[in-house]
Order: C-alpha cells, then structure tokens, then sequence
C-alpha cells in the first residue's frame, strides 16, 4: 500500500511540475490585486456598526446570503458521514487568505475570539480571485484583519435559566496583542451545565391498548456539569516562513442522572435509576509554515495533532415496587482517540488568469475502546459478554488533489481530482485487515453575467468519514438497547450535482435557489445482523435530491426602519432499497432540531425564518426566528423509531447604550416544543412481521431565558 501511496504522490508533483512549465511569465497575485465586484462582494467594518458587533462572528452572521458552516467535516451536511481528510474538512471561512489549521476548533469559536474591532473589512468570495485554494467550496467568506491590531481584550459573562432546572453560568476571555513581530491570541472559555429533556412515556399493544406508563423525571436531578477550552494562537514570519499555531485544551465532565417511574395498567410502580458519567479530556495542535518558494509558487506545510481520552461510565439500578433495588447494572467505557495529520500545500500563480493547487496529505487515526459490563444481583456479580465492544481500530490513509481555477471573462472554472489509498486495521474481538482507493474529481463553474446575478454550477464526489465507534459495539442503557459494532463498515461514497442560482438587490437583498441531486454508493445506515440486532453498516446504493431556497430581505419599505429578514426552506426526498423488506424507502433520519439548526437532518422539508430589526439611534435591536422541520424515521430489524419536534420559536433583545456593553437577552425554546418519539415494535422483522407493540415519548427541554453581557477594552 505504500508504494501506491508513493505512487499517488510523484504522480501529482510530476503532474504539477508539466503545469508549471506551461508557463512562461507572471507573479504571485497578492491581495493588492483589483477583483471584480461580481466575484467579490466587499462588507467594510462600517456595514456591521448597525448590528453592535462584539467579536468576527457576530458580523459574519450578519453577512446577506451566507450561512457559516461548523460542522467541520461536512460540505454538504446532509451528507451523514461527512467528509475525509483534513483538506476536505475545512469550513467556509478564511482569516487573511488563509483558511485557519485547526480541525478541531470551529470556525464560529475562532471567530469568537476576535474582536470586532480588529475587523478591517470581510469578502464574499464567489469565484476564482487572487490564487485562493478555495478546497471545492463555491461561496467562502474572508475576514480581513487590520494591520495595527492594538492589544485588545474581548470578554463576556453569560448565565442561562432553564425553567425547572435552574441557573448556569458561564464565560469567555481572550486577548488578541503583538509582542515584537509575534501576533497571538490567547482565551479560555467556560459554561456550567444544567438541563434536561423528561418526559412521558407510554407502551401500547398491538391493538392499542394502554398497557404500561412510564415517567422520566430529571426535573430533580438532571443533567448537569461543566465544560472548559482554553485557547493559544499566534503567528509571525520567522525568515521567509510565516508560521502559524493553534492550540486548544478541552475538559468536559458531566453528570447526568434520570428517574423512571413505570406502572403497569393494573400493577404496581417501579422505579429505574440511570446514572452517566463523563469524563473527556482532548487536546489539539495545529502548527503550519507558509512561505515563498519562486517568484509564482507559495508552499504551505501543515502537521495536526489530536488527542482525546473519554472515561464515560453508565449505572442503570432497578428496583422494585417495594423500593428494594432487585438488579444493578454498570458499564465501565474506556476509549482513546488519536489522530495525526501532515499536509503539503503548493499554489502556483505564473500561468496567466490560472491558479495550480497540490495538496498532499496523510493521515493516522486510531481508536482504541473497551467496555466492561457487571451485573450485580443477589450478592452475586457476572460478566455480560458483548461481543465486539473491546476494539482497536487504525487508519494509514495517503491522498492528494491536484486543481486548476482559471476566470474567463464572466465565468470561474475550478476543475480538481483527488484520489485516496486507506488502509484500516482492527484488532481485538475482530481482528480484520482492508484498503480503499477512491477516485474524488470535482468541478466548480460560476457565471456571473452582469452586477447582482451569478449562476453556480458544481459536480464532485466525496467520500464519507467513517465513525470508528461503529466499528465497536455499544450500550444505550435509556433505551435498553445494544446496537453492534461493523467492522466491515466501509466510506460512503456520493456523486453531487447542484446548481445554485443567486439575485442580489440592493445593498442587503439577497435571493438564491439552489437544486441537487445525489447518487449514494454505499449508504450508511442500519444493517440486520440478526432478526433483532443491527449495526451500522453499508445497505445498497440510494440517491437524495431537492431543492434549497435561501432569502434575506430588507423591509424599509414596510415603514420598519433597520430591519431586515433572513428565511431558507428546503425540500428533499430520496431513496434506498430497504435491506428488511427489500422494498424502496427514504433514507433513515437521525438528529434532533439544535439550536443551530443545521439542516443536517434527513426529512422531507424543513425551515428556519429569521426577523431583525435594528434601531440606531436608540442603540437598540430586537427581533425573533422561527423554525421546524418534518419527522424523521430511522429502520431498525424489528423496530421503527420516528422521531419529531414541534415548532422552535426563539426571540431576543438587546442594546450597546451603557458604557459600551452589549447587553442581551434571549428567550430559547419559548414554546417549549414536544420532541416526540414514537417506536413500533414487531414480533420479527420490521414489516414483514405483526405489530407486537408501540411506545410513544413526548419530552420537554424546557423554555430558557439567556442573559449576556460583553465588551472589549
């Protein structure tokens, strides 16, 4: 295998080295190079004075037509799996140029920590410009940061009161200065945790009928803990090279404990006591140097480093009617997980209105888990076998893309090919040995005819990350339920078509239509292993299409001053032949609807409309959002398992009048939605079988009031 990775990689240098010599006069385009207005829409720091800004995230927010992508492995989020590869992972965001090299720190983290203040301007890059490796996406912004940054400290002090559970506070700090040529940014971040989602829960036979009640409370109780980051960033030119590093240190510990009271029609109440543990401590580096190779070539090398090690612990106790505890039950989970990357970047400029990308990557990653169950009744302990839950799972993956953007007059052309050779090894309860080779081209086209209106037409192939927890089997004591580990599980790999058309108008409206297809090899979902266990696993091809509509638009003419709304609704439907019943069906669902709203989630439809106004004189803003999305289904071998959530209505405040603190206040989940869960249970296989019973849950997360004040100095 490493003579085909070796392979893969001269094929790229030697590919890139006959690019090069096509050439024969030109420069490195720099940032001083004039960019037409179609390609690039700039916002200067003044467009964002109206939305009282306190840091980078707040203006990108704010930014007409872009959604800022955290889920840092997805470029299409309805893509389960995501994306492999560092390269194929990053977000949407450059700062300077340059696309930050850390993979496990968000893009709205990072842009948390700069100030608002220390934004010069951002640009809505659409297209080919300035020699900018793009990495595939079609629409980027790019924080401009100014170059007499004064030492600034950032700061903010938040609490959150969940009704019926209570207050949790939290904070940030960061501090962004210079010490001779050396920029960094340094900040620590911490939120005390308090929440829950009980709820009623109801068994039904197979005629309907009521015959068991149960309650989950952790009003009480509940879920509650404590989550700290701390942060170092820093940059400077040492020599020729401009080096960058990103650190971040993560501890996460939480306690979460539920009561479930169940009563029988006609008997007696019980009571099982679920208990969780965590315990989840990571750290990340990210080191790259940038540097200047000839008068047309910059080269980049990048070296990713992350470490997590989880300690989860879960006790379920049951007792009964009499309160005398009849069984325990712990599941003691120990996992490590590491992952190491190196990456060569090389940008060549001298071809003329072209810019030649190579990117050579490889990568490490392991995961290395144990579980240990006991049983613990009558004095006496046993071991509960679970077949497949003590795993060490490894990758060795090679890759590279090679990519030319070029601009003809109103059109921008980005045409790549990327290919990957992996090899994943298992050891332990499953000890297996496999390599992939993937073949990932793609090509990217905008037209932009004429101010305000550009046509965006892209078509690649991406693999899918795989999860190695699905390698390993395990336990979710909620649900008494174990679900297996595949170690046959294999990438997912999909072909995607879309073409987005946008209208610009004004200075604030916006209005695009985007229309996709997707050809699924390989789709990851639920695989039967038995006639009552599944695992996930690889169930046939299937293909997801629809459309996306994105709009903002300013309502001056409505008499409201300042204000503005931001609406996207999307349509989807797709299909899979189901490997139970061996008929056609949608694609599973899983997920719940976050306060990010995603659009992650495989559903039929789904909206979010957003209504901000903002008043300037009064130094004040107010406005709402209102989101839902339909139910999602997820197949199991003898169980269907929908879920789905009421409306999410959201609204907020807030004002920079005094002393130059934003003060907010936020109403989350005001109408307190039903997440409901309805589980069909069969005597056999799902559908081919009779209805043995049904469980339906409806929880409540509870409606929360956030208060938040920050500032900079």
């Amino acid at each position: 295998m490493k003579y085909r990775i070796i392979f893969l990689v001269l094929l790229g240098l030697q590919t890139s080295a006959i690019a090069q010599q096509r050439s024969t006069a030109g420069a490195q385009r720099g940032a001083e190079e004039a960019t037409s207005s179609e390609e690039i829409i700039n916002y200067p720091a003044a467009f964002f004075q109206q939305y009282n800004p306190n840091n980078a995230l707040d203006m990108v927010k704010q930014i007409p037509g872009f959604v800022i992508s955290d889920c840092l492995s997805c470029l299409n989020a309805q893509q389960e799996g995501g994306r492999r590869g560092f390269g194929a992972s990053l977000g949407n965001i450059f700062i300077n140029d340059r696309r930050p090299s850390a993979k496990q720190d968000s893009p709205s983290a990072i842009l948390t920590r700069i100030p608002a203040a220390s934004v010069e301007y951002i640009e809505l890059i659409r297209g080919q410009v300035r020699g900018i490796d793009l990495q595939g996406q079609t629409v980027v912004a790019n924080i401009i940061l100014r170059q007499d940054i004064p030492a600034t400290v950032r700061w903010e002090a938040f609490t959150r009161q969940t009704f019926g559970h209570g207050l949790a506070p939290g904070g940030s700090i960061s501090m962004i200065d210079r010490i001779g040529d050396i920029e960094y940014n340094i900040g620590a971040d911490a939120r005390y945790s308090n929440f829950g989602d009980g709820g009623q829960e109801n068994i039904f036979d197979a005629n309907g009928n009521l015959t068991e009640s149960r309650f989950d409370d952790d009003g009480g109780p509940g879920f509650d803990g404590f989550d700290v980051n701390t942060y170092l960033n820093g940059s400077t030119y040492i020599g020729e090279n401009y080096v960058t590093l990103n650190t971040k240190l993560s501890a996460v510990v939480r306690d979460e404990l539920l009561e479930r009271t169940v009563t029988p029609v006609g008997g007696q109440t019980s009571t099982t006591v679920i208990d969780t543990e965590r315990r989840n401590l990571s750290f990340a580096l990210g080191l790259d140097a940038e540097r200047l190779l000839s008068e047309n070539m910059i080269g980049k090398g990048v070296f990713l480093l992350y470490y997590l090690d989880q300690g989860p612990s879960n006790g379920r106790r049951d007792f009964n009617p009499d309160g005398d505890m009849e069984l325990l039950t712990v599941d003691d989970i120990d996992k490590q997980t590491l992952e190491a990357i190196t990456r060569l970047e090389f940008t060549y400029a001298g071809w003329e209105n072209h810019s030649v990308q190579l990117n050579v990557e490889g990568a490490f990653n392991s995961l290395d888990s144990s579980l240990l169950q006991t049983e613990h009744a009558g004095g006496i302990v046993s071991i509960v076998d679970i077949p497949g839950s003590d795993s060490k799972v490894k990758e060795v993956r090679g890759d590279f893309v090679l990519s030319d953007s070029w601009t003809m007059d109103a059109i921008s052309v980005e045409l790549g090919l990327g290919a990957e050779l992996s090899d994943i090894s298992q050891t332990g309860d499953v000890e297996l040995d496999r390599n992939f080779f993937f073949v990932k081209p793609y090509v990217n086209v905008s037209y932009s005819p004429r101010q305000g209106n550009q046509t965006r037409l892209r078509f690649a192939r991406d693999v899918s990350q795989l999860d190695f927890n699905d390698f390993v089997s395990a336990v979710t004591q909620r649900d008494d339920d174990v679900t297996g580990g595949n170690p046959n599980l294999k990438p997912q790999g999909t072909w995607q078509a879309e073409i987005t058309h946008e209208r610009r108008f004004g200075g604030l409206g916006v209005f695009s239509v985007s229309l996709f297809h997707d050809w699924i090899n390989d789709v990851e979902d639920l695989l039967p292993l038995s006639p009552t266990l599944e695992a996930p696993g690889n169930i046939g091809n299937g293909r997801r299409w629809g459309a996306d509509f994105e709009a903002t638009i300013p309502l001056e003419w409505t008499g409201l001053k300042g204000a503005r709304l931001d609406a996207r609704f999307r349509l989807q439907d797709s299909t899979v032949t189901d490997p139970v019943t061996g008929e056609k069906r949608v694609l599973s669902g899983v997920g719940g609807l976050d306060p990010g709203f995603s659009f992650a989630n495989e559903n039929n439809w789904s909206y979010l409309i957003k209504f901000r106004q903002d008043i300037k004189e009064l130094q004040f803003s107010w406005g709402g959002e209102v989101g839902e999305q339909a139910e999602r289904p997820r197949f199991k071998v003898d169980e269907l398992d929908i879920r789905s959530e009421g409306v999410w209505f959201n609204m907020f405040a807030e004002t920079s009048r005094w002393f130059g603190l934003r003060i907010r206040v936020e109403g989350i989940n005001i109408l307190n939605y039903d997440e409901n869960r309805e589980r069909t249970f069969y005597v056999g296989q799902r559908d081919l079988t009779a209805v043995d019973s049904s469980l339906v849950q409806t929880f409540h997360n509870g409606a929360r009031i956030n208060l938040s004040v920050s500032g900079s100095f």
